[in-house]
């Protein structure tokens, strides 16, 4: 029997329209924002506007309900909201655990001093569970965030996230065959390694 899928997305941003668009609803998968953005949302219809930030507490509550008794797996971007602590909580008391996946694009950095003993008893607690996946972004320094704070390899899977190339002119203009096209997407900033990147090609 497949498994009734529900996502918690962050913010209408420009990946979370394209994944929901192009795969979540073909999937039959249901998602809500914790927090609206009404000017990436505008573009899209009116269900990609529902987000818990607008909800009053005793609506929000009811809804969480409705969610954790109707669907078996549970996908989270990030892990230090309240609703995936309440979800977290939920499965490690129940009988029947449902599986909570964490999306993630946040790297492995270490830390110092409370604020790694903080992070390091906090991650350890939730990622040691058997009935928490980790959905990483990337294959290395987004799989080893997971790792170091002991989940298993087996609960690690790559989720990477997605551009949906049909929104570029250049996907669809004819151009003369080269040995190699490259194209950087992401933000400009150190951790990215443009610089790097530029000397490389």
């Amino acid at each position: 029997m497949t498994p009734k899928i529900f996502t918690f997305f962050v913010e209408p941003s420009s990946y979370t329209m394209d994944i929901t668009e192009k795969i979540y609803k073909k999937l039959q998968i249901e998602h809500i924002f914790f927090n609206s953005k009404p000017i990436i949302a505008k573009s899209h219809n009116e269900d990609n506007k529902k987000s818990l930030s607008d909800m009053k507490f005793g609506k929000k509550l009811i809804l969480l309900r409705q969610v954790w008794k109707s669907y078996d797996f549970f996908i989270f971007n990030g892990y230090n909201t309240k609703e995936f602590l309440l979800f977290f909580i939920l499965s490690l008391l129940s009988k029947d655990k449902k599986f909570i996946a964490l999306d993630s694009d946040t790297q492995y950095k270490a830390v110092t001093g409370l604020k790694r003993v903080i992070k390091s008893i906090y991650l350890q607690t939730i990622f040691r569970q058997p009935f928490v996946l980790g959905f990483a972004g990337g294959s290395k320094t987004h799989k080893e965030l997971f790792r170091k704070y002991g989940m298993e390899e087996e609960r690690i899977f790559l989720m990477p996230m997605m551009v949906n190339n049909e929104k570029f002119e250049y996907s669809r203009e004819k151009r003369e065959r080269s040995p190699f096209t490259f194209l950087y997407v992401g933000r400009i900033i150190p951790h990215k390694n443009v610089e790097m990147l530029i000397k490389s090609f």
